[in-house]
Order: structure tokens, then sequence, then C-alpha cells
């Protein structure tokens, strides 16, 4: 929960350092920030479906493996130190470290519930302490890396010694998954289409409020070189 708070924080961040580096503006470059939302959103639905499948110790772990892994690939990106990094802003921070993050994100969600009952509002308190830390910890680191030597690319390698930590201390802490769910359970029909339709339907709905914050680009005249916000009136927002 802590590092996937503190990326976002720390993005938020870069995204100067970055819109000038791929001398991109910052409509191209808020997809950084969209795109972990959208993944995130599309991920939430299908969280305790994988822990079904997979127990929750286990999905945590890979899903943490996912995340240290994916931050480490964007860290040392041919895109990341490309020479004026020129290369299109839809291509970082990379497919691999969203994925990751919103794996992570599924595997605390289907974690919580091994809590038993009792114990929840003790266990919400405990996983709120991160929720409040990452943000004075993302903004302060994130201005130090970028305005060192290694430039926005280090902020990527902030996970890894986190994640790699993590993991050696879920495995050596974490109670082994209990018992597989009943046979009666694992027969039960799985609903892929209500999935599918979630899914789709909530990344719709984030995309939208996105939309509607950003700028319009054939509203951008000499007379308004800033443009007009797309607002609740563009037509792709109600298609949406």
């Amino acid at each position: 929960m802590f590092m996937s708070i503190l990326d976002n924080t720390i993005v938020n961040v870069a995204l100067t350092a970055m819109e000038r580096d791929f001398q991109s503006n910052i409509n191209n470059i808020q997809w950084v920030v969209t795109a972990y939302y959208l993944a995130q959103a599309a991920t939430i639905p299908i969280a305790a479906t994988s822990e079904l499948a997979l127990a929750s110790k286990r999905l945590f772990l890979m899903a943490l493996a996912v995340f240290t892994v994916g931050s480490l690939l964007c860290g040392i990106s041919p895109i990341s130190w490309a020479p004026g990094r020129r290369s299109p802003p839809d291509s970082i921070p990379g497919a691999s470290g969203e994925r990751g993050r919103h794996a992570l994100s599924a595997g605390v969600g289907a974690g919580f519930w091994r809590v038993p009952p009792i114990e929840r509002a003790a266990a919400s308190a405990v996983i709120s302490i991160p929720v409040l830390i990452a943000p004075a910890f993302g903004p302060t680191l994130g201005g130090l890396i970028v305005d060192s030597s290694v430039g926005w690319p280090g902020i990527f390698f902030l996970n890894v010694p986190v994640g790699v930590l993590a993991m050696a201390l879920v495995q050596r802490v974490v109670d082994p998954d209990p018992r597989r769910a009943s046979e009666a359970e694992e027969r039960r029909p799985f609903d892929l289409p209500g999935l599918f339709l979630s899914m789709v339907g909530i990344v719709l709905v984030v995309y939208t409020f996105s939309i509607v914050s950003q700028t319009n680009p054939r509203s951008i005249t000499l007379d308004n070189p800033s443009g007009d916000l797309n607002g609740w009136e563009d037509p792709l927002v109600w298609r949406c």
C-alpha cells in the first residue's frame, strides 16, 4: 500500500520534467497518471475472484513480484534514458510497471479478507498508516530525485528495495494460505459477462472524469493559447 501511494505522489512531481524531456504537453503526459487510475479501476472487481483461484498469500506475492520487477524495468528502460527522450509519451512509464501496481492493489484487497471479522477494524487502522505517511514522503523524495543528476527515471528504483524487503517479510511472517474453497464453491458458476461489463463500466466512468478536466486541443488558438477544458458538454464525455 505504501509503494502504491508513494508512486502516485512521486509521479505527480515528475510530470513537469517528463513533459520537458519528451517535448510534449500536459495533456499527453497526464496519461501517465490517468493510465494508473484506469488500470487500477479495471482490476478492483477481479480481486476477490483472483483470491479464490490463487489464494491470498500467493496472489499477494505474485502481484508484489510483478510490481517490483515492473518498476525496475521502467527505471532501466531505454525510453527513460534515450538521448533527448523524444519517444512517444504514451510509452511511459511502461505497461509492466502499471500492471504490476494494479495487481498489487488487487492483492492488498484480497488479502484483507483473510483477517477475521472481529479484527478488521484494527486491521483497517493499520492499513491507514501508509495511506497517511506515503503522501508526505512522495513529493519530498520525488523532488530530490527529479532535481538530482539521475533525473526522473530514478523514481522507479525506489520500489525495488521496498518490494524485495516486503516479499521477504510476507514469506516469513504471513501464515500459509488456508485450505482451498470447498467443492461446492469451486463448482459455483462464474459470472464472466458480469465481470467484463463491470470492468468496462468502471474504466469508462473513471475515463470520463479525466476527459472533463483535459484541455480540448481544438480550442487552442493564437488568441487562446491555453485552450478550454472539455467540460461536461463534450460529446465524448456522454458517449463514455
